[in-house]
């Protein structure tokens, strides 16, 4: 793709209104298609982008155009895509990445990989000022017949946890192009705060036990995780050691040097304060009742009420723990998936 700033300076000198710069997008998105799709039957690839083009042309008056993003296009997209996966494609990775460029402007994009036999959309954009012209809906069907034709995938994929409205706006739109809502066993991200949960019965007289992750050093924590049931054990991600925990208000129950039971609170819900582990080894279902009551306690101390915390959950278990203490908890989290052969 051209980079902009080349495309407004030729079409100021072009007196025919950017005619030959129009020609030489078209010609150099061929031609970039082409090269990226020499391993990967090129013609179908090619087939399925121009094919949606020409549906884009019959709406929007031909300004319309999607093109593969290479790490030779990056930059012009990269503010386009998530942080991590422009990384992916500086480095090589095979992600699959596609550009939306109108009135000569990169204004949109989409990109995920192929894992196992489906095909998880990573990520997907269009500026504001480009929204609702149907551009999103062309990136998305454009990538479901490129992946259709070359990966086999059964299934795309897409998860994201709803921070702002504009992320809100994703769910209308992804029912409208045929995705539809998973929900493995009420598994999600619930969003309260800090008051709301102190006000809950459930935590109102909660007391501190346990011992408090600050107490102990890195080499200890190390120790620590290597010392309970690895057949159960759920470490939060990055182990006890990451920097994302807040060791101040995260406890663990130890007995006999072995580690018994945790109740891990981190910040990797988007910067949220979240509950990232709450575990205790099996046959000791009270032990993540008190540890829990003594994370919150200390969460109390350290917060403001109006502080929002997320509670995520990964076992049947947990999802019954917090919708039973806290029924006003909201999830945030979503799965999405598409049969690719409909």
């Amino acid at each position: 793709m051209p980079n902009k700033k080349d495309i407004e300076t030729e079409g100021r000198r072009s007196d025919k209104k950017g005619e030959a710069v129009e020609k030489r997008i078209a010609d150099k998105r061929v031609e970039d298609m082409e090269k990226r799709a020499a391993d990967k039957k090129g013609e179908t690839v090619e087939k399925q982008v121009t094919d949606k083009k020409g549906k884009a042309a019959d709406k929007k008056g031909g300004d319309m155009q999607i093109g593969l993003i290479s790490v030779r296009e990056l930059p012009y997209f990269a503010s386009l895509l998530l942080l991590q996966t422009a990384e992916q494609l500086r480095e090589g990775q095979p992600v699959t990445a596609l550009g939306l460029v109108q009135d000569q402007t990169a204004c949109g994009a989409v990109a995920g990989y192929l894992e196992g036999e489906r095909f998880l959309v990573t990520s997907l954009y269009v500026a504001p000022a480009y929204r609702r012209r149907g551009g999103g809906r062309l990136l998305m069907e454009t990538l479901h017949g490129l992946v259709e034709n070359e990966s086999g995938a059964e299934e795309a994929e897409l998860r994201f946890t709803v921070t702002t409205e504009e992320h809100r706006s994703l769910l209308p739109f992804l029912n409208a192009i045929g995705y539809s809502r998973e929900d493995p066993y009420g598994k999600n991200i619930y969003l309260t705060t800090v008051g709301k949960t102190a006000d809950s019965p459930f935590f109102a007289k909660a007391k501190k036990s346990g011992l408090c992750l600050a107490e102990m050093g890195d080499v200890e924590l190390a120790l620590l995780e290597k010392s309970g049931p690895r057949d159960s054990m759920r470490l939060p991600p990055g182990g006890l050691r990451s920097p994302e925990i807040d060791r101040e208000v995260s406890v663990a129950a130890v007995e006999n040097n072995r580690l018994m039971g945790l109740a891990v609170l981190d910040h990797s819900c988007c910067g949220t304060l979240t509950l990232a582990s709450l575990w205790s080894a099996p046959g000791n279902p009270q032990l993540v009742v008190s540890l829990l009551r003594s994370a919150l306690a200390r969460v109390k101390e350290k917060y403001p009420p109006q502080t929002p915390l997320a509670f995520q959950t990964v076992t049947p278990a947990s999802v019954r723990l917090i919708r039973g203490l806290l029924p006003d908890a909201e999830p945030v989290s979503y799965i999405y998936y598409r049969p690719m052969f409909r």
